[in-house]
């Protein structure tokens, strides 16, 4: 549907979606909060997974099992758009296993944020998102008035 989106707010799970394939849409935004870390303090655990920490400045995306993300402007976010590009909503957490990205805009995109251990500031850690076995495909015209499909943006 055209304008439609999925927020993933921060401190927020999203663990299940269907197959993506209405007709040109925003696609799926994971905020996050710039000036906090994504694991370190301030976690809780999934109550259905207790082996799970989630951090409650982050939003959280785990997609998995052959999901189709289909006909976005950008099928996966980690940051607020709505906030044009706004730094200090990114951090948000993208974990894709086996996602078949296919004729979006932009696929997957991560936006500038620093994960800082709050106890040692000048110490980064890596980034809690990740890609792995996902399929990146264009393979007709799509609804933009630009013709150019951007697979993964970091």
């Amino acid at each position: 549907m055209q304008g439609a989106k999925l927020v993933v707010k921060n401190g927020a799970k999203l663990t299940c979606v269907g197959n993506c394939k209405a007709g040109m849409w925003d696609g799926i935004e994971v905020w996050g909060n710039n000036q906090n870390d994504q694991d370190l303090n301030n976690i809780y655990l999934d109550a259905n997974n207790p082996s799970v920490k989630i951090s409650s400045f982050q939003g959280y995306a785990l997609l998995t099992n052959n999901v189709t993300i289909e006909n976005a402007k950008i099928g996966i976010t980690a940051s607020n758009l709505s906030s044009v590009y706004n730094n200090y909503q990114t951090g948000g957490i993208i974990n894709a296993d086996n996602v078949h990205f296919r004729n979006n805009h932009i696929d997957a995109e991560v936006l500038w944020y620093h994960n800082l251990n709050i106890n040692a500031p000048f110490n980064e850690i890596p980034n809690k998102s990740y890609f792995k076995l996902c399929k990146f495909e264009n393979d007709a015209i799509l609804f933009f008035s630009f013709n150019m499909a951007i697979f993964l943006s970091l």
